[in-house]
């Protein structure tokens, strides 16, 4: 299973503005947040593009942070796609584009830029034009960071001049401190040093004095009769869920917030899967943290209410029992919960100018819709939370609050603001930060007191400045766990549920995989699938070998089942198949009875490793292997050319490969380096491939090479030089 987020499909940084008519404000209406910005009023200054290629969020919260550093200069954000639309004078206007590009696949570009790479760009940059690439991937995979090396060279192809190295940010081992790094430097190379305050202080550079944006909240049914509550909508997802199951058994003493769910949904007509691929998931917040998140800002949604006629609707009885018991439930008032359900837009006014604010995920829309299918609610993107607290700050102000909580809010915020002295520390005081907040709601609940209640009348923070700086919610990617040979319009995924308390003792939910677990019979789905290089090997006499732990288990699944199917014909010619996996007891040993069976058949070789299994001792992944090691040895040196898969969490993956270099070393009777060596190439032919998720830390090996240097710097010096 891959749990974590990968392809956005959310070109809305530009798309048209739509111009409101504000009365007598008409004549002052001006471009939108994310509108393409030709320039500014000073000449001298810098004309900033800020271009992404986006996978996983990361790119775009990147560029959207940046947009908003040097927002007063007026700069353009646009998606790669986007730029490779404009025409030759519209990019010659730009003194400086600040490319950030995500790596997915066998090296390929998201799709929000791939158009970028085919565009011819000889002679349509302008000749002087400054720009530099922030270039996102992971080194876990051959082609890192390919897509931002592409357009680096692309760039320098047509003439641009560099002002600095292209800059790559690995995600298996946190990309977080590189990027932040790459974002400060740009920020200094781009504008003088005496600007920087003035940007940070929220000064126009036109000399007109202050000027930061202020945002309104737009209901669409104030002054007029409201909406109805709860009007019936098509259900828009792509695939129906036919079988949802529990996949762990339960025993006392076990704790009954862990589950694995194996989820069955049937493909419509133009959708199809290969073994290995994956499954794009559009997740959903729960209503429950929809209703915690709008009850913070409740003082601004009631008056919303009364403005809109609330209290005035005649109701059917039938509609006012369904409101009041859906509201009761979520412990908010009816008022509320009704006032959510009605469309807004954002009135964004900048220098006595007002336009609309014209994301699309935010515009013609309910605000309950909106917090449940468009925002991600979790503080995961550090540019983004940095970003958030910056802005907390500013409206603090000189705020000089004695109560507790302002005195706490002052010490969680003021050192996550100024960290940039210092990337590697402020990245370890935001670490701890989301431990203690998850999730803004986290955050907004512990200090509603100083944000969102009243003083003097007026909150201090209104919930459109809010909803302006929150992220997209991202798909999620999980691995399939079925074969398109055995089932060719149906496909099973398996899940993990993502549920904990914290160190803090703050509670978290994983968003998809309980919005996945709840998924009833019947119930649709909005996802795709998106093609993986993931795949079982077409040549089944060479030996295979797979190394999984936990929900890692589930693309081996589908190789099994087409192993199965096609040794049930003839099961001559067959390569010895081996999976090692690990669990941690024999309740959570998923899918045991199919793999017991599959084993008794000669498909494949079980290995087993548990760490809490009662009257056994604690064994790893990794052990596994070690009691394998002269075999195992064996088979990676072997002229059958053994191809190798590991599915599971990075750092598993990580130190699955330094076993495998200690035992080539120890039984192949190689030197370190030549083991890493041996590794490195079964990579680069595609015989050693991951289909991973999260963030490998460096580990020492058990053997050092020389110097004391780690197996990954031997191996990074070794790649270098293939």
């Amino acid at each position: 299973m891959r749990d974590f987020k990968k392809t956005p499909q959310y070109d809305y940084c530009c798309d048209p503005w739509r111009v409101l008519d504000f009365g007598e404000k008409k004549n002052a209406i001006g471009p939108a947040e994310g509108a393409l910005v030709r320039g500014n009023e000073d000449p001298l200054l810098p004309r900033i593009l800020i271009a992404y290629g986006s996978e996983t969020g990361t790119a775009e919260a990147a560029a959207t942070s940046l947009n908003r550093y040097f927002k007063l200069v007026n700069p353009s954000l646009l998606t790669l796609n986007d730029v490779a639309k404009l025409d030759q004078a519209t990019i010659q206007e730009f003194t400086h584009m600040l490319i950030i590009c995500a790596t997915f696949g066998a090296g390929e570009p998201p799709n929000n830029a791939a158009m970028f790479f085919s565009k011819d760009l000889n002679g349509v940059i302008k000749k002087g034009a400054k720009f530099a690439v922030l270039a996102l991937g992971s080194s876990l995979y051959p082609e890192y960071c390919k897509a931002g090396k592409d357009a680096d060279d692309k760039m320098n192809e047509a003439g641009a001049e560099q002002i600095m190295e292209i800059t790559r940010a690995d995600s298996a081992q946190g990309d977080q401190t590189t990027i932040r790094e790459w974002m400060n430097r740009v920020k200094k190379l781009v504008l003088p040093d005496v600007l920087h305050d003035k940007l940070k202080a929220g000064y126009a550079m036109s000399g007109r004095g202050p000027l930061l944006p202020s945002y309104l909240m737009k209901w669409r049914n104030e002054d007029a009769e409201g909406e109805a509550w709860l009007t019936k909508k098509k259900d828009e997802g792509t695939l129906q869920c036919i079988s949802n199951r529990e996949l762990f058994g339960k025993s006392d003493g076990m704790d009954p917030t862990r589950s694995t769910r194996h989820i069955e949904l049937d493909l419509p007509d133009e959708m199809s899967y290969e073994t290995g691929d994956h499954l794009s998931v559009a997740p959903i917040n729960s209503m429950d943290v929809v209703a915690r998140f709008c009850k913070c800002f409740a003082h601004e949604i009631e008056k919303a209410a009364v403005k809109s006629g609330y209290y005035s609707l005649k109701l059917e009885e039938d509609t006012r029992q369904s409101l009041t018991a859906k509201s009761t439930n979520l412990s908010c008032t009816p008022s509320l919960l009704w006032q959510i359900h009605q469309s807004f837009y954002i009135e964004c006014t900048e220098g006595g100018r007002a336009s609309l604010y014209s994301a699309n995920h935010l515009v013609n829309k309910t605000l309950a819709d909106v917090l449940q299918k468009g925002l991600d609610l979790s503080f995961h993107s550090t540019s983004y939370l940095v970003d958030f607290l910056s802005m907390l700050s500013r409206k603090m102000g000189t705020m000089r609050g004695t109560s507790a909580t302002a005195v706490l809010f002052k010490k969680e915020v003021m050192p996550i603001i100024e960290q940039e002295s210092d990337v590697d520390d402020g990245s370890k005081r935001i670490r701890v930060f989301i431990e203690k907040y998850p999730t803004i709601v986290d955050f907004l609940e512990t200090f509603d007191e100083v944000l969102c209640r009243p003083a003097g009348g007026q909150p201090l923070v209104s919930l459109a400045d809010v909803l302006v700086l929150i992220p997209c919610l991202q798909p999620r990617q999980y691995s399939i766990s079925s074969s398109d040979v055995i089932s060719p319009r149906r496909l099973s995924i398996t899940t993990g549920v993502v549920n904990y308390v914290s160190k803090n003792l703050v509670p978290v939910k994983g968003v998809c995989s309980n919005y996945l677990a709840g998924l009833a019979i019947g119930q649709f789905v909005d996802a795709r699938v998106v093609k993986s290089s993931f795949h079982p090997p077409d040549d089944s006499s060479c030996p295979l070998i797979m190394i999984a732990a936990g929900t890692g288990l589930a693309p081996f699944m589908g190789f099994l089942q087409e192993r199965a199917n096609a040794m049930a014909e003839s099961n001559i010619g067959f390569g010895k198949c081996h999976l090692f996996f690990g669990c941690r007891s024999d309740e959570e040993f998923t899918y045991n009875d199919q793999l017991t069976q599959w084993e008794s058949k000669g498909v494949v070789e079980l290995h087993l490793a548990q760490t809490r299994q009662k009257g056994k001792p604690k064994k790893y992944v990794q052990g596994a292997l070690k009691d394998y090691g002269q075999d195992l040895a064996s088979l990676l040196l072997s002229q059958e050319m053994a191809k190798v898969y590991i599915c599971g969490n990075a750092k598993m993956a990580d130190e699955c490969s330094d076993v495998c270099i200690e035992l080539l070393a120890k039984y192949g009777e190689m030197s370190v380096m030549s083991a890493t060596q041996w590794l490195w190439s079964m990579r680069f032919d595609n015989r050693w491939q991951f289909d991973v998720w999260g963030q490998a830390k460096p580990i020492n090996a058990v053997t050092n090479a020389t110097k004391g240097r780690s197996l990954r710097e031997s191996q990074v010096d070794w790649i270098a030089n293939f």
